[in-house]
């Protein structure tokens, strides 16, 4: 058993490196912004985390914290606590999710092998075949056109109240706390949130908001994800002190410089926007500041 755990301890330690993570960062990245999501879904369980398409950008997160290089030190810090303590289980663990062998492989099919045709005789009789990105676009674009849009009272009804006849009111949303999940449901006003001044996580993914600006007055917030919506301005975020924790994936950001002023603030997820200016993405990570760009 020492011997066994030497071993293990020592390749780990060899093999761990700022550039090993750096590659799995890269093609973790990589897979989220093209929307290619099996490499997700297989480091998904590799670390025994759930796989859910509605929640893929938590994931993203949870992923980058696991195998950003900037985590280098403290990931070898928990490799020699286990090594000290013998916990051979958690060493292995590391072996696992920090292995270069997936346990799964992206499907592949010859199809002229297997069949004798290829694409050019897709072509040639008008057939297209089309990956992974366009097949989640096209359902993307068939639920929008038959889901009509919600103001966050009718999406805050329609989710916590599953058409029981009940509205919330103000003093409902104040005792609301803990995580609120309103993702995909086409809202595009968010009047009435600022009431919900005790939740601590919020996920507005997916939605039709233009304007972010209720959400200023939600001090508590730790984590908001905001990913596919079409925001542009970020001074809505100035007050959020508290914020740790932030997803702006996909909108029409360009101007950032309101992260500046969020003190504790150690991750943003800025990916399919246009920033302007790349100096302020450099200051927040001379901050330690995990910025996925």
């Amino acid at each position: 058993m020492t011997n066994d755990i030497h071993l293990i301890y020592k390749h780990l330690k060899k093999e761990l490196t700022p550039k090993k993570l750096d590659g799995i960062t890269a093609k973790i990245i990589s897979a989220y912004k093209n929307k290619q999501y099996d490499l997700l879904k297989t480091l998904a369980e590799k670390n025994k985390l759930s796989f859910d398409r509605e929640y893929v950008n938590k994931l993203f997160a949870q992923l980058i914290r696991l195998y950003h290089p900037d985590k280098i030190i403290t990931i070898h810090n928990e490799i020699d606590a286990a090594y000290k303590n013998t916990n051979v289980s958690l060493l292995k663990f590391y072996t696992k999710i920090y292995s270069d062998k997936p346990e799964t492989q992206e499907l592949y099919i010859d199809y002229y092998e297997e069949y004798g045709i290829n694409e050019e005789d897709y072509i040639k009789f008008g057939i297209h075949i089309a990956d992974e990105s366009e097949i989640f676009s096209d359902i993307d674009d068939i639920t929008n056109s038959y889901e009509p849009e919600l103001s966050f009272s009718e999406a805050v009804n329609k989710e916590l109240c599953r058409d029981l006849g009940y509205d919330w009111n103000i003093g409902d949303l104040h005792r609301l706390e803990g995580d609120l999940e309103l993702q995909g449901l086409n809202i595009n006003d968010l009047s009435g949130i600022e009431d919900c001044i005790n939740i601590s996580s919020l996920n507005l993914t997916h939605n039709k908001l233009t304007d972010a600006d209720a959400l200023k007055h939600l001090i508590n917030l730790e984590s908001l994800f905001l990913s596919e919506n079409q925001i542009e301005d970020l001074s809505f975020l100035t007050g959020l002190v508290n914020l740790k924790e932030l997803d702006l994936s996909f909108n029409s950001i360009r101007d950032i410089t309101p992260l500046l002023s969020l003190q504790n603030l150690h991750y943003v997820n800025l990916i399919g926007n246009s920033i302007d200016d790349n100096a302020v993405i450099e200051k927040l990570s001379n901050q330690n500041i995990t910025v996925i760009n």
